[in-house]
């Protein structure tokens, strides 16, 4: 049996300081990110940048009349975990629900069609305080400016700050708030996303090819995604490239052929995914916070079966993160991980090594 294999140094792991210096952030990222340094593997690339396997299992591909393209695809992250506040006082608690837009459940999988928009939201930037003095009534207090940075979540769970923000004035004299809206700006991560304003004081977002991104999916031309009643994605051509339906444990992707039409959306090739649940509990013995444990079931793709019989299965090591895959050839490639505390003293799991041989059976 051949092996290949190699440890992911964790010299080289802790090597980012500007990325450390918002590590919080920086661990929640999956996808690829801006300051991200991809390793390419089978079906993927390793982030060694902050310690993610990412993994494409395609499923359709077809081509658009316009600007915008269309690649439905499985897709799997390794950095399911995150920690934040749970119950009262100060502590904190593990969930394995980092990855955006999959399940709770799910352990990092989920279905990427290309209609998904991600998130918006706003990061506290700063505040500035004076005092004022109230003619009126006599009253002395100080006024406060805050200033609220946006920031957009990306489809694939990678967060870009943006070079805009909102700013709340309180005035202690009147008793009133005023928003004023700054919504145009660069992404200050270098991606290449710009921010603007709706007219109506909401952001839109575009990438460097001026297709709008969020809120919605529209290219320079107009062109955009839309869905059926089950969620399914039209393209704009019309088609629908992937029917997905589900019995039980199981899902069923229908897949258009490539030379499929809106006349003909009969002719479809099937892939067949089956889920199965694991029993998982985490040990990171970080203070003041708790471990995800018993029962802690998590259900994540243990196979995928394609069109021509043969398939992919999966399995997962204690944390819930994928830990071997057999391919439809034969051969296996096992992961390996490690709790990895970086420069800012925060904790996550890190892919730290990969070995690829055959299957002994």
């Amino acid at each position: 049996m051949k092996r290949i294999a190699y440890l992911i140094s964790l010299f080289v792991l802790s090597a980012f300081p500007a990325v450390a210096q918002n590590s919080q952030s920086y661990l929640n990222d999956v996808g690829s990110t801006a300051y991200g340094i991809n390793i390419p593997i089978e079906n993927g690339y390793i982030n060694v940048s902050n310690g993610n396997l990412h993994l494409e299992f395609p499923l359709a591909t077809q081509p658009q009349r316009g600007a915008l393209s269309l690649h439905e695809s499985l897709v799997y992250d390794s950095r399911i975990w995150m920690f934040s506040p749970f119950g009262t006082g100060s502590s904190y608690h593990w969930w394995p629900y980092n990855v955006s837009g999959s399940s709770t459940t799910s352990g990092g999988w989920r279905l990427v069609t290309g209609f998904e928009v991600g998130t918006t939201s706003y990061v506290y930037a700063s505040n500035t305080s004076k005092p004022v003095f109230c003619q009126d009534s006599g009253y002395s207090g100080n006024d406060e400016e805050y200033v609220m940075q946006l920031t957009w979540t990306d489809p694939s769970g990678t967060v870009h700050p943006f070079n805009s923000a909102y700013t709340v004035v309180y005035d202690p004299c009147t008793g009133d708030t005023t928003q004023t809206n700054t919504y145009f700006g660069t992404a200050a991560d270098g991606s290449g996303y710009n921010s603007a304003d709706d007219g109506n004081g909401n952001p839109i977002i575009t990438d460097n090819s001026g297709t709008e991104v969020y809120p919605a999916i529209i290219d320079r031309y107009g062109n955009t995604f839309t869905q059926d009643g089950s969620g399914n994605l039209i393209d704009d051509t019309g088609r629908i490239p992937v029917i997905t339906t589900t019995n039980g444990n199981t899902t069923y992707y229908d897949v258009l052929s490539p030379n499929g039409t809106i006349q003909n959306q009969g002719t479809r090739v099937r892939y067949t995914v089956t889920s199965a649940s694991v029993n998982v509990s985490t040990g990171f013995n970080q203070p003041r916070t708790y471990e995800w444990t018993s029962p802690g079931l998590l259900t994540p793709v243990q196979s995928i079966q394609l069109p021509d019989g043969s398939k992919y299965t999966f399995g997962y090591d204690g944390y819930g993160e994928l830990s071997s895959v057999t391919l439809p050839t034969g051969g296996v490639i096992a992961y390996g991980y490690t709790n990895y505390v970086d420069a800012t003293g925060t904790e996550n799991r890190w892919l730290a090594s990969r070995e690829m041989g055959s299957n002994p059976s």
